[in-house]
């Protein structure tokens, strides 16, 4: 009895194996790496937490200095970028102009940089960015050409 209830064990744990390895498989991104993003430039193509862009041209760029900057509607906006383990990207020292638009177009750009500074997580995959925030915020960039 006691080496059918072994027997048994190892085909349960067997299964989780497989399924595990299964479902990781398909998942997996490819590391985002500094010379993976430097020199490259971005414009933002979506975002999550019901942002509407309305047609307003949002951008980022990473230089080989491990610092980022861009346009967010009606500033720009600047700082430093590391990337660890696991692609997790902390952004700080983060800046930007104090230019006054329209309404419409600073509540925008007030979500977009709010976003931003929440960002902890990084996929770069067929010229396409996403980063995303511990809430799963996504904003989705295209790489500009």
């Amino acid at each position: 009895m006691s080496r059918l209830l072994k027997l048994k064990n190892y085909i349960v744990i067997l299964m989780f194996c497989f399924t595990l390895l299964l479902y990781a498989g398909g998942k997996q991104s490819k590391v985002v790496t500094d010379s993976i993003l430097s020199g490259k430039s971005f414009t933002l193509i979506s975002a999550s937490d019901g942002l509407k862009l309305n047609n307003i041209k949002i951008t980022i760029s990473f230089d080989d200095n491990n610092r980022f900057s861009g346009f967010s509607g009606v500033n720009r906006y600047f700082g430093n970028y590391g990337l660890r383990r696991g692609n997790i990207i902390v952004l700080s020292q983060m800046g930007m102009t104090k230019m006054a638009g329209p309404p419409e177009v600073m509540s925008i750009e007030d979500a977009y940089i709010a976003m931003l500074n929440e960002s902890s997580y990084v996929v770069y995959d067929k010229k396409i960015l996403t980063i995303s925030t511990i809430e799963n915020k996504k904003l989705v960039f295209e790489e500009n050409t």
